[in-house]
């Protein structure tokens, strides 16, 4: 039984199209304009006959020509700030619309999960990301849990050059998700494995079946289904 839109939409994490980036890039430019100010405001003490303004607008050095980095400091966060407001709102319009058009693609290929630990965690960059396996048509969790659990067992028992080259190939697919063919042996070939997805027990997996890597969504923790309906085939 496939999620109505109402329970998707209360379920569904839909990665946002530019909000995140644009929070992390709009509070960088907000420190940098105020430093700015806070800059242009100290040196009106050694600057007496200058206004604060004049001081804020300063971009060149002190050998009397234009700083790139001056440059940067003072136009940067004037320039950019409107355009991340405006990169917000428009997510804001649009995500509603973008979270519908991933439901069709649920509709059509995809299924709620259940995430069944491995016990194994694989350092990608500076994170270190646990493995789990995603429950599927005729892949029950309970069916999974046993043999994620050998599968954790066997990896994490291998010797550390073993286990490098490993942890090596899953790093560069555990992000996006991947069938976990001869890398999980004690598994069937065609369960999905990924990086868990959030704090809650479930996931969504989209486009498992299709040629290009799955799309797999967090589920809000606070608005579980409680069970785990069907969905179409791997």
């Amino acid at each position: 039984m496939k999620m109505t839109l109402e329970e998707f939409r209360r379920l569904a994490k839909v990665p946002r199209l530019a909000g995140g980036i644009a929070a992390v890039v709009g509070s960088i430019l907000v420190l940098l304009l105020i430093y700015n100010a806070r800059s242009a405001a100290e040196s009106m003490d050694d600057n007496p006959w200058a206004s604060f303004w004049d001081l804020f607008w300063v971009t060149n050095g002190t050998n009397g020509s234009v700083d790139p980095v001056l440059v940067v400091l003072v136009w940067g966060p004037v320039v950019l700030l409107p355009v991340i407001l405006v990169l917000v709102v428009i997510d804001l319009l649009t995500h509603e619309s973008r979270v519908d058009k991933v439901y069709d693609r649920y509709l059509a290929d995809g299924w709620l999960a259940e995430q069944v630990p491995t016990g194994i965690f694989v350092k990608s960059g500076r994170a270190r990301l646990e493995l789990v396996v995603l429950s599927g048509p005729g892949q029950p969790p309970a069916q999974l849990a046993e043999a994620a659990a050998r599968a954790g067992a066997q990896v994490n028992s291998w010797d550390r050059k073993q286990r490098r080259a490993w942890d090596g190939q899953i790093a560069r697919v555990i992000q996006k998700g991947f069938q976990v063919g001869g890398l999980l042996p004690e598994l069937p070939p065609m369960v999905l494995g990924c990086a868990r997805r959030g704090k809650s027990p479930q996931a969504i997996v989209i486009g498992a079946s299709g040629a290009d890597a799955p799309t797999i969504l967090a589920v809000n923790e606070k608005a579980s289904l409680g069970q785990v309906p069907s969905g179409s085939q791997m």
